[in-house]
């Protein structure tokens, strides 16, 4: 048979499993009946111990009254009307050679090889219980002290009697139980998915809506309210997701609107213009475009780091801060070749991404560079402070230029934020927002402040790892300009 042929019966029986709430019904009152089921047999099982019990107590009074003075002579006298000729209670003696002699008219004991046991000596009684044609005797067989052993016999006719009709009643009583049972397993399964039903119908309206900001309603403390509680404070969280993403558009979008306005006028000035321009003025133009286009290419790179969740490309692992940032500073000065970088860094492990703290680091510099002074110094530093529990990795990047308002402290983080000291440097204002992504995405903190003797000054906070790092000692480069100090 061909693979497509079972594909319809696989899918007849996924059609065919039970629903939740079939399968709780059927566990609850499952549970129910066999519970129920279990009680009845106990209470059956103890009444009959109850009753043999009982039986055994009649035949141990029995043995020590009247009857412990009868021998065999008086035994065979007994009349037929005798209270011991009726079938309820019966008596025989037992001899070592198997002989039993009982009244007359009535039937025998069985006897059995424990019986035949205590006639012969060898044990001093036995308790058991015999069928005979007349229903089930409770026997007592006991060796008395002149060496002559009697045999007690007590019906259980009445005792079957009782266990029947109790039986009966049990049984009634089980099967009742499991029919109600069955519907308080409904009822259990209705109330216990009310509250996942509800949580389904708000999942369901959150899909055929797209309305994020719809809580469901959370009564009490338990595993549903936990439950209805995630699924709030993940709808808050992909509401926030979305209103950031819809930010980032509409700011790249208005950010993208300079460059390519930018871009389309100098391109219908170059395609109408044509032979008619001055070389001069030709080549201006293409300066421009040129400049357009980088700015452009640059405004877009920093939107797709800004935008792209990169983590399974550069996983989080153990590194040293101080090697890093010194690879950084390398990079840097090679971008920059005219501006000088001082760092000073003591061995700082941390649990991070590579490219994603190379970039932030990178970025701080950057920033120092472009609102430093010409070929003003840029102050790195990368130490651990803090102690015990409250450790924590510090990277301080700070320079030379006009410093940050402290009115624009706050914002110098923000997407596409350019302060009054930054409208006549180029730039996306998007750099300082990618360090601010980083350093939280690795549970860090990062601000603003006012270097001391004038300049900016960013603090970059990192947990620290246990991990040891790969340099043993503290370091100190100077990067410049070829004559530089």
């Amino acid at each position: 048979m061909s693979e497509g042929s079972h594909g319809p019966t696989r899918g007849g029986r996924r059609g065919r499993r039970w629903s939740l709430r079939t399968r709780l019904a059927v566990v609850a009152g499952l549970a129910l009946a066999v519970t129920a089921a279990t009680v009845c047999a106990g209470a059956w099982l103890a009444l009959r111990q109850s009753l043999l019990t009982s039986a055994d107590r009649d035949l141990d009074r029995a043995v020590q009254g009247p009857l412990a003075m009868l021998d065999e002579d008086l035994l065979r006298a007994l009349p037929p009307s005798s209270p011991l000729s009726n079938t309820d209670l019966r008596i025989q003696l037992l001899f070592p050679d198997g002989a039993a002699t009982r009244p007359a008219g009535q039937p025998g004991l069985p006897v059995t090889a424990a019986d035949r046991a205590v006639a012969a000596g060898r044990t001093g009684s036995a308790r058991h219980t015999v069928s005979t044609p007349n229903g089930r005797y409770r026997i007592l067989t006991l060796r008395r002290a002149g060496g002559t052993t009697v045999q007690l016999g007590r019906s259980l006719q009445a005792d079957d009697s009782t266990l029947r009709r109790f039986g009966l009643l049990m049984a009634a009583l089980a099967a009742f139980v499991a029919a109600g049972a069955a519907v308080a397993g409904q009822l259990v399964a209705a109330a216990g998915l009310r509250p996942i039903n509800r949580l389904t119908t708000a999942a369901v309206t959150v899909a055929a809506t797209q309305d994020l900001q719809q809580p469901i309603d959370t009564v009490g403390d338990d595993e549903i309210a936990r439950l209805a509680q995630a699924f709030n404070t993940m709808l808050a969280a992909l509401d926030t997701a979305r209103q950031a993403q819809q930010r980032l558009v509409e700011d790249a979008a208005h950010e993208l609107r300079t460059p390519m306005t930018g871009l389309h006028t100098n391109l219908e000035l170059l395609l109408k213009a044509g032979d008619r321009l001055e070389p001069d003025d030709r080549d201006n133009l293409l300066r421009d475009l040129r400049a357009q286009s980088r700015e452009l290419d640059h405004l877009v790179r920093e939107l797709v780091t800004l935008a792209r969740a990169d983590a399974a490309e550069d996983p989080a692992t153990d590194l040293d801060l101080a090697d890093l940032a010194a690879a950084t500073v390398e990079r840097a000065r090679a971008r920059t070749p005219d501006a000088r970088f001082e760092l000073t860094a003591t061995p700082t492990p941390v649990h991070g991404r590579p490219a994603a703290l190379e970039r932030m680091v990178l970025n701080l510099l950057d920033n120092a560079v472009k609102f430093g002074p010409p070929g003003g110094p840029v102050h790195i530093r990368v130490t651990t402070t803090g102690e015990a529990s409250g450790r924590r990795a510090e990277l301080i990047v700070a320079d030379h230029g006009p410093g940050i308002d402290p009115d624009e402290r706050g914002r110098v983080f923000d997407r596409f934020h350019r302060g009054s000291t930054a409208t006549a440097t180029p730039g996306s204002g998007l750099g300082l927002a990618i360090v601010a992504q980083v350093v939280h995405d690795h549970r860090g903190g990062v601000n603003a402040e006012e270097r001391p003797g004038g300049g900016a000054l960013f603090r970059v906070w990192l947990p620290p790892t246990s991990a040891r790092p790969g340099s043993g000692s503290s370091l100190t480069i100077v990067a410049g300009p070829p004559g530089s100090p």
